[in-house]
């Protein structure tokens, strides 16, 4: 099968807390153009624009995205549902994105890039 992303995604080694809006979300892994989260709320519609938020330094860093799918990640039958959704980053602000990888514990961006 065919690898359709165009940058390379990172699994963290530890999830990382957020919110989409005032959803609960852990960031399960990052590119430079998405993230992948799970969460036990149903989020926005596919296409919708969610924010969300990453803790970093006692601040909130927020970057807009945009739901591409969503689904059902069925762990066990007596589990909780739980949804893992992917995004794409659709904000314009480098320096928040710069903050939230370095919140997830990924390499910084070369500056030539």
């Amino acid at each position: 099968m065919r690898e359709r992303r165009r940058e390379r995604r990172t699994t963290l080694r530890k999830p990382v807390l957020a919110s989409a809006e005032a959803t609960p979300v852990f960031i399960l892994d990052a590119s430079r153009g998405g993230l992948r989260v799970a969460h036990r709320s149903q989020l926005p519609p596919p296409g919708a624009i969610c924010r969300i938020s990453v803790p970093v330094d006692g601040r909130a860093v927020a970057l807009d995205c945009a739901i591409v799918r969503t689904v059902i990640d069925h762990a066990n039958a007596a589990a909780e549902v739980l949804f893992q959704s992917g995004l794409k980053i659709v904000s314009d602000d480098p320096q928040a994105a710069e903050e939230i990888r370095k919140a997830c514990g990924l390499p910084q961006e070369d500056s030539d890039a």
